[in-house]
């Protein structure tokens, strides 16, 4: 999902969530969070079919301020007030820079998405935004390989097995539906201890 960091989806008996797992893992927090604000509100503010690739909300009215309720939710789920305020006041770095990647690591969150909800809680001053540069705040912990979540879900990946297993779905269809071959479906439910149900 090159450009995409996250996306809600409501089908009929299903939601789902999808997260960019070639995002930083901050990021995968702060996008599962979002989305997860638009599927608990769908009925009463459904969000608009897509939103701009860059992460701006280039929307007017209703559906930019839905998108900045979502923002507000996951930040105040995964940076609460009172955690936020303590681990801002305990640290003494003098470059605020490092200040805020060190503390958003330890949230397991982004430096900018730490920025910003100190911003809300109105821990930074007019005069302290103004000293930060967000091209320095990049920083944090080098992702490995093996650090980022699998591929898709172990309930997705159950729910192709059962539906192949059931009849409900060809295996060529499921290995298109996946962009795999046969093969790679095959490797797929291995990878997740789960029976192939079909012979190759």
């Amino acid at each position: 999902m090159p450009g995409i960091s996250g996306a809600a989806c409501q089908v009929p008996r299903l939601s789902t969530i999808l997260i960019n797992r070639a995002e930083p893992e901050g990021r995968r927090h702060f996008d599962l969070a979002h989305e997860c604000f638009h599927l608990l509100t769908w009925e009463s503010m459904t969000p608009e079919r897509t939103e701009a690739v860059d992460g701006g909300y280039s929307g007017k009215g209703r559906h930019k301020r839905i998108e900045q309720l979502a923002d507000n939710f996951a930040g105040a789920l995964l940076m609460p007030k009172d955690l936020v305020t303590a681990r801002w006041q305990e640290r003494r770095e003098k470059d605020v820079h490092r200040r805020l990647v060190e503390t958003a690591r330890t949230l397991h969150v982004t430096a900018l998405a730490f920025k910003w909800r100190l911003v809300v809680l109105g821990l930074l001053t007019k005069a302290d935004q103004l000293d930060i540069q967000d091209s320095r705040l990049s920083g944090g912990r080098a992702e490995d390989e093996k650090d980022k979540p699998k591929l898709f879900s172990a309930d997705f990946v159950q729910c192709f097995q059962e539906g192949l297993a059931h009849g409900r779905l060809s295996v060529r269809r499921a290995a298109s539906l996946l962009c795999m071959t046969i093969e790679d479906l095959a490797d797929l439910f291995r990878d997740y201890k789960m029976t192939v149900p079909f012979d190759l």
